[in-house]
């Protein structure tokens, strides 16, 4: 049974499909992505300073590109719904919890929306962890990347294009992607430009939103706590259209928030 992104598998439809094997992505209460509506955005009561840490840098550093499904040799794969890119030595500490990194992917356009407004590409870093006391299991954390005239796209990200080409049904480039320059660039994200004050400028670590939502693909399932940073990051033209040449329209559409709130921590 395949889900997709459009026709009679697509997200209308993920809740009955496949024998109704996906009844959450139709009866859930709780799902993503959502629109963030900025006026309507909840102050967090004590806000947190976010990172990754990385603890071995030899291991931030992995290849194998491949296309199809992942194994235990394939770290940066296309599986036929989104580029996801594994095997990642890093922790996310939230509200205490220590959180694993598992993987993170792509979905072009955004699937969160800010005002109505979708960014060309959001890559997401899913992580996972076994704490008991943890009220979700599962974090997210996106990042939104948007095309700027003038403005370059941040080096892993061209790395990632430039495998686009060589992905084949068995392993054929090796390409290093250096997670600590992943995790820089994101924590920041990009100063706006045409007179920007640079000292009114929060970084993505101390500038993000929260909420609790789901998976975007089936199951679709609950619990799941979502960080979504406020500061986009920019890139090239050609390398949003490469990435969306592969991907193509990969985003669920906007979920009702059926009045959860959406903490701003700023």
């Amino acid at each position: 049974c395949h889900w997709g992104y459009e026709g009679a598998s697509g997200p209308d439809a993920w809740g009955s499909i496949c024998d109704a094997k996906y009844p959450t992505c139709s009866a859930g209460k709780s799902q993503s992505p959502i629109d963030v509506v900025t006026a309507s955005l909840t102050t967090a009561s004590a806000p947190q300073t976010l990172g990754w840490n990385i603890p071995d840098r030899s291991a931030t550093e992995f290849a194998n590109y491949v296309k199809g499904r992942g194994g235990d040799t394939t770290n940066e794969l296309y599986n036929g719904h989104t580029f996801q890119v594994e095997h990642l030595a890093a922790t996310f500490t939230y509200d205490s919890i220590v959180y694993k990194l598992k993987q993170f992917h792509m979905h072009t356009g955004s699937e969160h929306t800010v005002d109505g407004k979708h960014s060309d590409l959001e890559i997401q870093f899913v992580h996972t962890t076994d704490d008991a006391s943890a009220v979700s299991k599962v974090l997210v954390v996106a990042a939104f990347f948007k095309v700027e005239a003038g403005q370059g796209s941040p080096n892993f990200l061209r790395d990632l294009v430039k495998a686009i080409p060589k992905l084949s049904d068995v392993p054929t480039a090796v390409i290093a992607v250096d997670f600590a320059e992943i995790a820089q660039t994101v924590m920041i994200g990009s100063l706006p430009h045409r007179g920007a004050n640079a000292a009114d400028f929060t970084p993505n670590f101390k500038n993000y939103m929260t909420y609790s939502g789901s998976f975007t693909t089936p199951p679709c399932t609950e619990g799941a706590q979502w960080v979504l940073l406020r500061n986009p990051i920019y890139i090239y033209g050609e390398d949003a259209k490469a990435l969306h040449e592969l991907l193509g329209d990969n985003y669920r559409p906007v979920q009702p928030l059926n009045g959860r709130s959406v903490y701003s921590s700023v």
